[in-house]
């Protein structure tokens, strides 16, 4: 989360290039590799360019195709975002990533704040290229020449990227698998950590 943040629209082509040359630098040769929202369809990026980096991809809570209805509603936050700040959307992120009754929860406060600070603390310029990014996903025509094992993963009440959503890209591609994680939203992994970490250890292990 450290890393640069130049101004400007990035694109999904963009984030996987990032990608491979972090793995370039690390000296890794072929991956399993998950990602959550952005960062699942960055995993399904990769997986389609570079399909000898990637063994098995875990998509989790993501869409791969925009549309424009989806288009207008990140161009809506980004101008949101760039006249008041990450704060005038908090509420509403908040509220597409954690349930209510996960955000209700008093024994859940310390991760609602964590994930709070963490969305506070992200620099606008990065929050606005990467939402740009999401507004020119063009994936799902192509997702029948992914060959790599993929498994998609997503809350039962994540509004972004639905289960049905979620279950046309486990459709579409050559091997792929849906899991559906009950009383989770867009962040099933932090929804619900000992169901979502069950169902992704349980695949990768067969």
């Amino acid at each position: 989360g450290g890393s640069a943040v130049p101004a400007g629209d990035y694109t999904i082509s963009t984030l996987v290039d990032d990608l491979v040359g972090l793995l370039a630098a690390l000296k890794i040769e072929n991956v399993d590799i998950m990602g959550i929202s952005l960062g699942g369809a960055t995993a399904v990026g990769l997986a389609l360019e570079y399909p000898d980096l990637v063994r098995r991809v875990i998509c989790c809570d993501a869409i791969v195709e925009s549309t424009p209805q989806y288009a207008d509603g990140w161009r809506e936050r980004i101008a949101i975002a760039t006249e008041k700040g990450l704060g005038a959307l908090w509420e509403g992120t908040s509220g597409r990533w954690l349930t209510d009754e996960f955000r209700a929860a008093p024994s859940n406060a310390e991760t609602v704040k964590l994930v709070q600070d963490m969305f506070l603390g992200t620099s606008v310029h990065g929050f606005s290229g990467c939402a740009a990014a999401l507004t020119t996903l063009n994936y799902q025509s192509r997702l029948p020449s992914l060959v790599a094992p993929c498994l998609c993963v997503t809350g039962s009440d994540d509004v972004a990227a639905p289960p049905e959503v979620m279950g046309q890209i486990a459709t579409a591609v050559e091997n792929g698998d849906l899991e559906v994680i009950e009383n989770a939203a867009h962040l099933s992994n932090l929804n619900q950590p000992e169901a979502f970490n069950a169902a992704v250890l349980e695949w990768l292990r067969r």
